[in-house]
């Protein structure tokens, strides 16, 4: 809640947007809860493809109401990069959510906005100044924190969700250029479409045939994955990138509660105060960040 006072005035605009985290947020929780259920009875690899396929079929009411022209663009080579970057991502976070505590998972999850910080100097040649950095480091060391290297053995769950991180913040520098000149839904719908030819490679050395109780999931998991890819593009689309961050906070808590009622996962202290660290620092580094936008501004103005 604290990170609630890092965000301004909000006009109708902004509602909008926060209202789309929110959904997000919660979305993105209830996912990372059906990967670990499903998981014990379909592959995380096999769990992509399906994630894919019926996410394409969710936009497909809004591609035949709009028709083809409603997907044409100049922009392919950004969709090729940003399907490229989300199906490796994607990978990686299917197959560490599925076997890591979703306390842990979604703790280590919001190290993603300071891989983004990265990314913008590298892609974007953004200036970012020594408080920025200070909150990348502080937020790092507060995935140290959540690890414990040298304590405890660091398994390769937790570094493919530290390298999803990586990747998903360079995602994010992608998207929010993206979402400049292309609608969300067509930014989603051809994720999915360049994402099937991968997923079914990945899929079918490990096939099994779902059984039947297992679709609920199967359907869940693709559903609201759609919809928090859909909600959080048309945030980045309504708002600036840093206040959407501050927002997106809202989904640890939501995994911890959904963590303690289906899998009966209470965060130990060590994931309460690695995870609180990371949640600070890049609070407060969107906060530095937004601040010092409008002061850029507004004296551009004067």
């Amino acid at each position: 809640m604290a990170a609630m006072r890092y965000i301004p005035a909000l006009s109708d605009r902004h509602t909008s947007a926060v209202l789309a985290v929110l959904t997000a947020s919660a979305s993105f929780a209830a996912v990372m809860a059906l990967i670990r259920v499903v998981a014990s009875e379909v592959p995380p690899l096999e769990q992509v493809l399906f994630r894919n396929l019926i996410g394409a079929a969710i936009t497909l009411p809004w591609v035949l109401r709009n028709g083809v022209h409603g997907l044409r663009t100049s922009n392919h080579k950004f969709y090729f990069g940003r399907a490229c970057l989300g199906f490796l991502a994607m990978v990686l976070w299917f197959l560490a959510v599925a076997h890591l505590p979703l306390n842990e998972s979604a703790a280590l999850s919001f190290t993603s906005p300071l891989f983004a910080t990265i990314a913008a100097i590298a892609f974007l040649g953004e200036s970012v100044g020594p408080v920025r950095w200070a909150c990348t480091i502080v937020g790092f060391l507060g995935a140290m924190v959540v690890l414990r290297p040298g304590i405890h053995a660091v398994h390769w769950p937790q570094l493919a969700i530290i390298l999803w991180a990586a990747l998903a913040g360079g995602n994010t520098t992608v998207v929010k250029h993206l979402t400049r000149f292309e609608s969300p839904t067509a930014i989603v719908t051809y994720m999915a479409l360049y994402m099937i030819p991968f997923s079914i490679l990945v899929a079918l050395p490990v096939w099994v045939t779902p059984p039947v109780h297992a679709w609920p999931g199967i359907f869940g998991i693709a559903a609201l994955s759609t919809l928090a890819n859909l909600a959080v593009t048309r945030a980045f689309a309504l708002w600036d990138a840093s206040a959407v961050t501050s927002i997106d906070f809202i989904r640890l808590p939501i995994a911890a509660g959904l963590a303690w009622f289906i899998f009966g996962e209470a965060p130990d202290l060590w994931a309460w105060l690695g995870g609180g660290m990371i949640v600070c620092a890049t609070a407060f580094s969107a906060r530095y960040s937004a601040q010092a936008r409008l002061e850029a501004t507004a004296g551009h103005d004067a």
